[in-house]
């Protein structure tokens, strides 16, 4: 049943969206199917959102785009990452030039380092190079028995051509951390360490040809995880997609997944998913319909047994109807099946203990609706409610609440827990954006969930409320700030006493300055968690908390170069 407060978040964004319609410019539009036209909201980089190593993109590169955006979400909410990487600011654009090196310190011993170099465009195409070290000597609790470190080193090249992209890359990334969340000091620093070492190589063909008849990408990819214990995974990812017109207002599409993947923890698990989604689009001046089939097969065979060997089809179906110049109405149904791995929900929490028992998640059908658009200039809103229902819903716990009552329990490492029944979720996205040329950029992101667990006691570690505030403001290109201010809620555990532990809602306000001194040279100053809110995102680990970086960065053209 729904609650009030359900009733309520719902009813209100309903409101919302009912009173921006209202709102907007009645003008002349058109849906259409363009392979080289984005739409693009302004970036929001969160302090735990892991950037992508290589940042710049040719401006002519094309994609499969229908210009009605994707509203697909996540199965489950955003997870606050228990790093809370605070400095990773994308603002590269800032020194105004498609390379750099910057270099910073902080308290809690922070040393922080970061480059990308990328030659010019030529016949050959573009090589790039990009690092990144993060690193504190100590951390929030227990001193150096908190401390982390990360380095990163990727590796990637594109040729650009008329009839085709070619691009590939190589990359490592490392991260050293402890496990902090135990209810006494550690005895031993050596059994409290671990270290996750992934190595990757990657390789991607796509069309490039504007007139080609049909539009088609492909990526491929292995990458190797492996722990200080025992545990590893080996995967081998490959995605292909492809758009024929058939005529001015028919398209057929076809998106397709396969992942094989070796987990050896003690024993050795082959999980297989394969992903096959023909659709077809129909649309009109005011009216696009998308509609297919959603076929997956997962396979899970450990040692000689095997476990799971089934194959699932869903049904997808999308409508958009255009009311004004650029606002939709949108709703839909869909299922699909999401595939979890050892790399996947070590992203989610790094702190999972051995023999992490990894299950895929189902959502057996999603219904949506929503509206999304452009109110007037610089302001636009996206409402999405969904209502769904999954099987095998993962959520994380400090071990077995049973094994709790042990004064030894072992608090700092997690476990995966699964609802096998019908878990239901309502959810409630609303995202608005506004900016003002180049001077002002704002963008709320606000996240309701209501959970209906038919096995779990309760949805541990997972929030009811996530919500965010960023804000940039730049002042004639010499001083740049930007904030930041997250919000979560409804976040419960367990304690050592064997009782349901709601933690105190997060409240995380962060700023950032970036002066820029001349054409090449340019300081920051990163203050995070200003509260200084010591909060627990995951029950025994407290944040870091009034935190900073100081630094420099040096931007430069390799033109000057070559």
């Amino acid at each position: 049943m729904f609650t009030k407060k359900t009733i309520f978040v719902i009813f209100s964004l309903i409101s919302f969206s009912t009173f921006a319609q209202k709102q907007g410019a009645i003008e002349d539009a058109e849906i259409t199917v363009e392979k080289d036209r984005k739409v693009v909201m302004p970036e929001v980089i969160k302090p735990f959102e892991k950037l992508s190593p290589i940042k710049n993109q040719p401006t002519d590169v094309k994609q499969m785009v229908f210009d009605i955006p994707e509203r697909k979400i996540k199965l489950n909410p955003p997870v606050f990452n228990p790093l809370a990487r605070p400095f990773e600011t994308g603002d590269t654009a800032i020194i105004g030039h498609e390379n750099f090196v910057r270099i910073g310190a902080g308290n809690y011993g922070r040393l922080f380092a970061e480059g990308l170099v990328n030659t010019p465009q030529s016949n050959l195409g573009t090589a790039g190079l990009y690092f990144k070290h993060n690193n504190s000597s100590k951390g929030p609790l227990y001193g150096a028995n908190s401390a982390n470190s990360e380095t990163e080193v990727g590796l990637n090249g594109k040729y650009v051509g008329n009839v085709f992209t070619l691009d590939g890359g190589l990359g490592y990334a490392g991260k050293a951390f402890n496990f902090y969340g135990m209810k006494t000091p550690p005895t031993d620093a050596k059994s409290i360490k671990q270290n996750l070492n992934t190595f990757s190589m990657k390789i991607g063909l796509e069309n490039s040809n504007k007139e080609a008849a049909v539009d088609y990408t492909l990526h491929t990819g292995l990458k190797f995880l492996k722990d200080k214990f025992t545990a590893s995974e080996t995967e081998w990812a490959t995605h292909f997609n492809f758009m024929l017109p058939v005529t001015q207002n028919f398209y057929a599409l076809v998106n397709s997944d396969a992942y094989v993947t070796q987990r050896t923890d003690s024993l050795t698990n082959n999980r297989n998913l394969f992903r096959v989604k023909p659709t077809f689009i129909w649309k009109n001046n005011f009216l696009a319909v998308t509609f297919g089939f959603n076929a997956v097969n997962e396979s899970d065979k450990e040692g000689k047994i095997e476990k799971i060997n089934r194959t699932k089809g869903f049904p997808v179906l999308n409508i958009d109807f255009l009311i004004t110049n650029g606002i939709y109405v949108f709703g839909g149904i869909e299922g699909d099946i999401q595939r979890n791995s050892l790399s996947t929900l070590l992203v989610e929490n790094q702190w999972l203990g051995r023999k992490a028992n990894l299950l895929n998640t189902e959502k057996t059908m999603e219904y949506y609706g929503g509206s999304k658009g452009d109110i007037s200039s610089g302001f636009s809103y996206d409402v999405k409610v969904s209502y769904a229902k999954y099987r095998n819903f993962h959520v994380f716990n400090n071990t077995d609440p049973l094994r709790l009552l042990n004064a030894t329990a072992d608090t700092s490492k997690f476990e995966i827990l699964y609802d096998a029944g019908n878990l239901q979720n309502i959810k409630v996205n609303t995202n608005l954006y506004y900016k003002i040329n180049d001077f002002l950029r704002s963008s709320i992101k606000v996240e309701y969930n209501k959970y209906t667990p038919a096995q779990l006691k309760k949805m541990y570690h997972l929030p009811a409320v996530t919500a965010t505030w960023s804000n940039t403001l730049a002042f004639k290109n010499k001083l740049f700030v930007g904030t930041d201010f997250y919000y979560l809620s409804g976040v419960e555990g367990f304690n050592s006493l064997n009782k349901e532990n709601k933690l105190k809602s997060i409240l995380d306000l962060n700023l950032k300055f970036n002066y820029q001194f001349s054409n090449h040279l340019s300081s920051f100053v990163y203050l995070n968690n200003i509260l200084g809110k010591t909060y627990q995102r995951y029950t025994y680990y407290p944040q870091q908390s009034l935190n900073f970086l100081v630094g420099i960065s040096y931007g430069f053209s390799t033109k000057e170069m070559f």
